[in-house]
């Protein structure tokens, strides 16, 4: 009795996590752990290794789609719920999403001969719980305020972390970091977090990962036996007899060239490589031989390991997973060896495509911004990143700015507009623009008023035309109301009061059918009774874009400065450039379009007012085209009749009236 007491109390070997899996979790579908379908998962030094080593809290996955990190998570619960019970969580996206994988999770449970007999009933099994005899695993999604609430787990499963959103209005913190801190309390806690990437400087899962381990799968060339890193920039196919990109002829004539030896590596030989991939920490290359070695017998080394005194033996002269220490593959040390562990790896490695395929799904992409965020996101785990425009106000300068005297309206415009942006500081930049045939656009003066007055002398003022004809007045104006609203409500009426074509106007916060929106405010608003025009951020951005960096004065849609030289015209250009396209996501996880200050400690008040002063054009010609000043009769400048009322709701008026 006493020597079967001691047999009880002895510990017990530590079964790895990878031998477990092997034995007992099968899929939703009842076939076998699959080796041989995601090798990467189970190669050495990979995700498994990391489960097994008890100074790793987290493991990062910043992976592609279709390459198991969802499965993997879901294995990681069930290898604890069996050895080692305790509380812990599924999270992910959505509430749809959540019963969806839950669903396939109590598949794959039912046929764990581990943890089949712990299930409840079906009948009695819940959706945001799975209840087992010695543990449970709750479930949460981001958009749920008590899911997250008041749980204490220590395992846990981030599913898709990248799409999680969060409310800007939400009273929390964002949900990913309720998540993480539920198990906290646990020095031992082990959390897998797994997504495909989003958006560069804004991925979780990449910011995580490239703070920990930030491994890398490495495989060998079955020509020259050296170990390297696949990299799409080495898939090589044909194009057509035009120089063209095809997607079939590049599907049919794809192959990847080592990066060594340069040898062709075809589509059957990538099972071998890809077979006898390890992982490597960021820091370390690898040892070719031993890296064949240990990608062929890992299995064997991790079986010894957990096979009592003679296994442990073996497992010691084999050098089974022992931390990064003592792995025989590596050459170098980890440039960070910490709690975090992270891996990365993208479908180039996915053994259910073709070189082919790859190449075929870049060509079918080109062309589309969406869809190639979407390949470099979901199919080589990259995130997107904005490129930024390279050229400088300098050479902008030497570009737009033209002969045209200042003050002085050229040749064949015939319509002026003012775009006023107001400051907190009560600075007031203001543009004078006007316009000719096929939305030429010229900036015949800018600056920054010092008073209401000012400004109302702009607009009063009859500017002198290049053509000797009778001087042009302004004919719409629009005046950002973002500050001192009361101030420029008593503007707004001074200007009423002598006839003068003003409207207050913002930025819209959502996308709008056309270049601007206007409303009636109503009596709780800022400005009430006043008609605000909203401004499409991405319609006038675009449009600045273009005539900024893409058109020549006097293209069509392009846009000019008054004569000087370019250092006179520093602060303006500096200011009209300073604006770039970010990529951000909603509170959907959807992908939209913001712009963004390049440099934070330069304005960009300046392009600001253009694009107000682009939008008063629109709202002025509603889509006519602009007359060219010496195709039509011209007659001295008259003043402007009151603004008039219009339809809710409508960009445009039917009676064809101006909205000023």
């Amino acid at each position: 009795m006493f020597a079967r007491a001691i047999e009880n109390l002895r510990p017990r070997p530590r079964t790895p996590g990878l031998v477990f899996a092997r034995k007992y979790i099968v899929n939703e579908n009842a076939k076998p752990y699959d080796t041989t379908r995601y090798p990467h998962v189970c190669a050495p030094g990979g995700p498994w290794c990391a489960v097994d080593d008890p100074r790793v809290r987290v493991i990062w996955l910043q992976w592609g789609i279709r390459m198991g990190k969802t499965a993997f998570g879901q294995d990681v619960l069930a290898r604890y719920a069996a050895i080692d019970p305790c509380q812990m969580m599924f999270a992910t996206e959505t509430q749809e999403l959540s019963k969806r994988v839950v669903k396939r999770f109590y598949k794959k449970l039912e046929k764990n001969p581990k943890l089949a007999d712990q299930l409840l009933p079906d009948r009695l099994r819940g959706k945001t719980e799975i209840d087992l005899r010695f543990c449970s695993i709750l479930v949460a999604w981001a958009g749920s305020k008590w899911a997250l609430a008041d749980a204490d787990i220590r395992v846990g499963h981030g599913n898709e972390i990248d799409k999680w959103r969060h409310d800007s209005n939400a009273t929390e913190g964002h949900p990913f970091d309720r998540f993480m801190s539920r198990g906290s309390n646990y020095p031992n806690r082990k959390y897998v977090v797994e997504s495909t990437p989003s958006i560069k400087g804004q991925s979780r899962v990449e910011r995580g990962r490239l703070g920990s381990t930030n491994c890398s799968y490495w495989v060998p060339c079955p020509h020259c036996r050296r170990y390297q890193l696949l990299a799409f920039k080495r898939i090589k196919w044909k194009k057509d007899e035009n120089g063209n990109h095809d997607k079939d002829l590049a599907r049919e004539t794809a192959v990847y060239n080592c990066e060594h030896c340069d040898k062709r590596i075809e589509d059957h030989q990538r099972i071998w490589m890809v077979r006898r991939g390890v992982w490597a920490p960021e820091g370390c290359r690898i040892e070719d031989q031993a890296a064949i070695e240990a990608a062929e017998n890992w299995y064997d080394r991790l079986t010894a390991s957990a096979e009592g005194s003679d296994g442990a033996a073996i497992a010691g002269r084999l050098n089974a997973w022992q931390g990064w220490e003592k792995a025989d593959w590596i050459i170098g040390k980890p440039r960070r060896n910490g709690f975090d562990a992270g891996y990365h790896i993208s479908r180039l490695y996915d053994l259910s495509l073709t070189w082919g395929d790859l190449a075929a799904q870049w060509v079918e992409v080109q062309g589309s911004r969406r869809a190639l965020q979407q390949f470099l996101n979901e199919w080589l785990a990259e995130t997107w990143e904005q490129v930024e425009r390279k050229e400088s106000w300098e050479k902008i300068g030497q570009k737009i700015i033209t002969e045209t005297p200042a003050d002085v309206v050229p040749l064949g415009h015939s319509l002026l507009t003012l775009g006023i942006d107001c400051q907190a500081d009560a600075r007031k930049p203001y543009t004078l623009q006007s316009w000719g045939p096929e939305q030429t656009c010229h900036v015949l003066r800018y600056g920054e008023a010092t008073s209401w007055e000012e400004l109302i002398e702009l607009l009063m003022h009859p500017w002198r035309h290049e053509d000797g004809g009778p001087s042009l007045t302004v004919k719409a104006c629009l005046i950002d109301s973002g500050f001192r609203p009361k101030l420029l409500r008593s503007f707004l009426q001074m200007c009423r009061a002598r006839s003068l074509p003003v409207l207050p106007c913002k930025g819209s916060s959502e996308a709008l059918a056309t270049v601007f929106r206007i409303r009636t405010q109503n009596e709780k608003a800022a400005l009430p009774g006043e008609r605000l025009v909203f401004v499409d951020s991405i319609e006038t951005q675009d449009w600045i874009e273009s005539a900024v960096y893409d058109n020549q004065p006097p293209d069509p849609n392009s846009l000019s400065l008054y004569a000087s030289d370019v250092l006179t015209h520093q602060d303006f250009l500096q200011q009209l450039v300073n604006d770039g396209p970010a990529e951000t996501l909603d509170k959907n996880a959807n992908v939209r379009i913001t712009w963004q200050r390049i440099n934070t400690a330069i304005p960009n008040d300046f392009r600001d007012t253009v694009r107000y002063g682009y939008t008063a054009m629109m709202m002025e010609t509603q889509g006519r085209p602009i007359p060219d000043r010496a195709a039509i009769a011209t007659a001295p400048a008259t003043t402007h009749a009151p603004p008039v009322g219009h339809a809710a709701g409508g960009e445009t008026r039917p009676d064809g009236r101006s909205w000023l």
